[in-house]
Order: structure tokens, then C-alpha cells, then sequence
């Protein structure tokens, strides 16, 4: 690569097909049922069409002109945003803004969402923003898993090297998820696997019981990741309802590195990686204070010192890292307790909060003046390195379409009419 120009890689993207667009992944036996599922669940993706937008709007008290403006977004037309699911588009919206590469999760819009329960516990849609009690059919969470995985591995091989994608694994059983793992590795999707923050109806994340899985992942060099949002409480419809879901998604996506750090699974598999995404980081130093200080103590301590090799801050500079969507100019300067080589960029295309089609904007926003040789592993070489991208492969595109390190260096001090402020970093 040039020295003038940097490898920019989001660590936070989404890629989905429209939810009828599955059916050819599936496997034929289950054509019939995955037939009813699309009519059944049409009057709920009607309504979020045409009224879930405009609910939250009115629950938060926007003005009218406000909720029309959120309800035109490309993101919430029926399909979504074209480059949701068309890679040719996407990689003509990366190219324009600069970006290239990303690391692609699904997406969890009713539109989109991949079919039976794929995703987290299985649960099936009880309404807007709501989950049933009832579970799926193991066999069809797992079918509608492979049919996501097939999907995005296709999708992934239309522009070789670009994309990272990260695999649906469903957790109820555990080899079956070793099974799908091995498969999508050898699909090509490098990203790694997905799992909820929680999962309501089966052990913690330091339970013995996936100790299957975190070996499958070390062994295939597949990255564990945690997503905001997933299979979280309900929160009802009050006004404060949508703040409420809001604000704990950040804890409950946060709340699995204790998890696996206190029950070992860093100290058992040293070579895991393990990426949270979508996420603030100005959190990390004090969170990693507080479980070095348990650590410490003469009460919790002993156990944990006599399971435990390293202390919490050792484990996470060692594997642990953030997608921090977007980092700001604040977490830029906590930039050494978080970890320099632990936080990565996120532009979260193509959400209705993107950086696109500003991703320049937002990193001079939050990256001028700082040292280039740490701007480069913030914004794109520490997550080819956790997702296994190749390097030279992007370092050619990032020839072509790669942002210049003096366009990064000049600082955005005011923000133009035509960005919208979130993109840049709320902090």
C-alpha cells in the first residue's frame, strides 16, 4: 500500500437477503414449512413496514416531520437498502466511500431476518420487537441457519477478499454447531460465528456445555462475536419502553466477556478470539478495573486466581477486541487503556445511522492528529488481522479507492449540513 492511503476495513456491517430470497438455500424437504412461515409472518412485516417506525416515533414524542424522514430511510423500505443484498451495489457504495473491506453479520430487520429462529435462542415473533415463548423445531433453526450460511458465503464470493462473513450458529445443540462451524470455514465465511448476548432457556456462556464450540473455533481460527441487541427481556409499550430496550442492549451484549473470561475459556483456549461489536468502548477501562479488582480480592480472588493464569486486562489485550461503531473523539483518546491494537472502526453500513456515504468525514472527525502508524491499526489492519482477511489482497484495492492519510490528518471541526452528527460519534 501507499504510503498516502490507508486500509479501511468496518468491522460492523450487515448483509441479508429479503426473507423469500432463502428458499432456494433450503433444503427441499423443508419448502412446505418455511411457505407457511413467510405467509404467517407477512402481517408483521407489513406492519413494521408501514407502522413500526412511526409507533416509535410517537412513543418519543418526534416531531411529524421527524418520523416521515425516519420512515423514508432506505433501510426500512420492503427488502432494504439495496446493498443489504446486492454485492455489486455494495462494493460501488464501499468503493465511493472509501472503505475496503468489512466484516458482514446478519441483519435483524423483519424483512430480512434469517428464516426459523436462526438467530439466538430459537424463539419464535410474537409481534413488533417481541418473541413468543414457543421455540422452533431444532431441525428447522438449523436449516434456516444453513440457509443464511449458504446464502452469505455466495454473496461473499461474488468480490473475493472483501468481505468477512460471519456464520449464524445456532446453539441448542452443541454438535450440530461444531458441524455448522466446520462448514462454514470451509464456505469461506472467515468472519467467525454470531451468538445472542443470552440465551434464556439454556446454561451461561461459562458453562462446560459449549466447551465443544470455543475449541471449534480456536482450532478453525474462527473469531466469537457479539452483536448489540439479540434475545433480551421485554420492555412493554410504555413511553420509557424504547429507552429501556435501548439501554440495556449495551449491557447484555457486554455482560459475555465476563462470562467466558471467569469461566476460563480465555485460559483454556489462549488462541480464541473474541470480537463485541456494534458497541461504545469508552466502558473497557473501567469494566477491565473492576474485574482486575475482583480478581484481586481476598474474597472472589483465590478461586479465581488458582483457575485463572492472567489477570482480566491481560486476557482481553491478548484476544479480546471492540467493533466500536463509531469510535469518537473521546474513546480516540482513552485509545491506550482500551487497547490500541483491540479497537477497530465500525460503520454499520447500511443502517439508517452508517457512516455512509461519509466514512471520511467520520474518521477525520475522530482520527485527526493522531499517530498514523496507530490510525492504521485502529481503522483497518487489527481487524484483518482478528477476521483473517488477506492484507495484500486490500492493500491493492486500498491503492485504488483508499482515503489519503493527509485527507484523515485534516481535522472535521465543522460539521457539514449534510452529515448527520451520529455517524461521527455521539461522544
Amino acid at each position: 500500500m501507499s504510503a498516502d492511503r490507508y486500509m479501511v476495513i468496518s468491522s460492523d456491517g450487515h448483509a441479508s437477503a429479503q426473507v423469500k430470497e432463502y428458499r432456494p438455500y433450503l433444503e427441499s424437504k423443508w419448502h412446505a414449512q418455511f411457505d407457511e412461515e413467510v405467509e404467517a409472518g407477512e402481517g408483521l412485516r407489513a406492519a413494521w413496514r408501514q407502522g413500526a417506525a412511526e409507533q416509535v416515533g410517537q412513543r418519543l414524542n418526534w416531531p411529524e416531520a421527524t418520523i416521515k424522514a425516519f420512515m423514508s430511510s432506505p433501510t426500512l423500505q420492503p427488502g432494504g437498502h439495496p446493498g443489504l443484498r446486492d454485492p455489486d451495489h455494495r462494493a460501488r457504495d464501499m468503493d465511493s466511500d472509501g472503505v475496503v473491506g468489512e466484516v458482514l453479520f446478519p441483519d435483524f430487520h423483519p424483512e430480512t431476518v434469517p428464516p426459523f429462529g436462526a438467530l439466538g435462542g430459537g424463539r419464535k415473533p410474537a409481534g413488533i420487537g417481541t418473541l413468543s415463548k414457543e421455540m422452533y423445531d431444532i431441525d428447522l433453526q438449523y436449516a434456516g441457519a444453513r440457509a443464511y450460511n449458504r446464502w452469505l458465503a455466495e454473496f461473499c464470493s461474488t468480490h473475493p477478499g472483501r468481505w468477512a462473513g460471519i456464520a449464524a450458529v445456532p446453539l441448542r445443540d452443541i454438535e450440530r454447531a461444531v458441524e455448522e462451524l466446520e462448514w462454514a470455514a470451509k464456505a469461506g465465511l472467515r468472519g467467525g460465528m454470531l451468538m445472542p448476548p443470552m440465551i434464556s432457556e439454556m446454561p451461561g456462556f461459562n458453562d462446560p456445555f459449549y466447551e465443544p464450540v470455543w475449541a471449534a473455533c480456536e482450532d478453525l481460527g474462527m473469531p466469537v462475536n457479539q452483536h448489540i441487541g439479540g434475545d433480551m427481556p421485554e420492555y412493554g409499550t410504555r413511553p420509557e419502553a424504547f429507552a429501556l430496550q435501548r439501554t440495556e442492549a449495551n449491557w447484555f451484549s457486554r455482560r459475555t466477556l465476563w462470562f467466558l473470561m471467569w469461566g476460563g475459556v480465555f485460559e483454556r483456549h489462549p488462541n480464541l478470539r473474541f470480537a463485541l461489536t456494534e458497541q461504545d468502548a469508552d466502558w473497557i477501562p473501567y469494566t477491565l478495573r473492576e474485574l482486575d479488582a475482583m480478581y484481586d480480592s481476598p474474597f472472589a480472588g483465590p478461586g479465581l486466581r488458582a483457575a485463572l493464569s492472567l489477570r482480566p486486562t491481560e486476557y482481553w489485550t491478548r484476544q479480546c477486541f471492540v467493533g466500536a461503531t463509531f469510535m469518537s473523539r473521546l474513546e480516540c483518546k482513552m485509545r491506550y487503556e482500551i487497547g490500541v491494537r483491540n479497537a477497530m472502526w465500525g460503520g454499520d453500513y447500511p443502517h439508517m445511522e452508517t457512516t455512509f456515504p461519509h466514512s471520511r468525514e467520520s474518521l477525520r472527525y475522530s482520527y485527526a492528529g493522531l499517530p498514523r502508524d496507530e490510525v492504521k491499526l485502529m481503522i483497518g489492519e487489527n481487524a484483518a488481522r482478528v477476521y483473517n482477511f488477506d492484507s495484500a489482497e486490500l492493500v491493492r484495492v486500498a491503492d485504488r479507492i483508499g482515503p489519503g492519510t493527509d485527507e484523515i490528518d485534516d481535522p472535521l471541526n465543522e460539521v457539514p449540513s449534510d452529515v448527520h452528527i451520529g455517524c461521527l460519534g455521539f461522544r
